[in-house]
């Protein structure tokens, strides 16, 4: 947020607005960008989610000779199903 800076009759923002109050050009492009941005870390996200949970979906339905083929137990495959949904 700017400094407000106060003089006889007027108010004026450092950052982000001038007199009229009305958002600068520059600054509504850089918010717009950072909605955006914001957007997409959350959507990559949600993907990288659903992703790991269809592995983990397809762990369950493998037979031994796949799991062997990829170097994992029944066990091991039972336990990384099994995970909860955690965001960090």
């Amino acid at each position: 947020m700017g400094t407000i800076h106060l003089s006889p009759g007027s108010i004026g923002f450092s950052k982000g607005s001038d007199r009229s109050g009305q958002l600068r050009a520059g600054f509504r492009k850089t918010i717009g960008r950072m909605t955006v941005n914001a957007f997409h870390l959350i959507w990559n996200v949600l993907v990288d989610y659903q992703r790991r949970y269809e592995m983990r979906c397809r762990l369950r339905t493998m037979d031994d000779r796949q799991l062997r083929d990829i170097g994992i137990t029944r066990r091991e495959a039972k336990r990384a199903a099994d995970k909860t949904f955690r965001l960090f």
